[in-house]
This record gives C-alpha cells, sequence and structure tokens, in this order.
C-alpha cells in the first residue's frame, strides 16, 4: 500500500464546510485527501456536522 507523504510544515488550510445532503459522502473523502497536501488549521463545521 502506498502512503502519501506529511504534509510540509508550513503549508496550511482552514475548512469552512457547509452542510447539505452530500456533506457526510463527500466531506470525509475530501479532508483524507487535503490532508495530505495541507496541515489543517482551523475546521468550521455547522450544527448538523459538528454532532
Amino acid at each position: 500500500m502506498n502512503e502519501l507523504p506529511e504534509p510540509p510544515d508550513d503549508r496550511f488550510c482552514d475548512l469552512v464546510m457547509k452542510g447539505g445532503i452530500t456533506s457526510g459522502v463527500i466531506y470525509p473523502r475530501a479532508i483524507g485527501l487535503l490532508s495530505h497536501y495541507y496541515r489543517f488549521r482551523g475546521i468550521d463545521l455547522p450544527p448538523s456536522l459538528a454532532s
């Protein structure tokens, strides 16, 4: 299994997610992919995803 490298120490991003019918399907995979390229500083979740 090929593992992607850790993101560089100086590459950051903030996540702002909106709710919606597809959010539970799209967000987990998108966050997983982004986590290989960026370190997350802030994550803003709508109440429907925060619980």
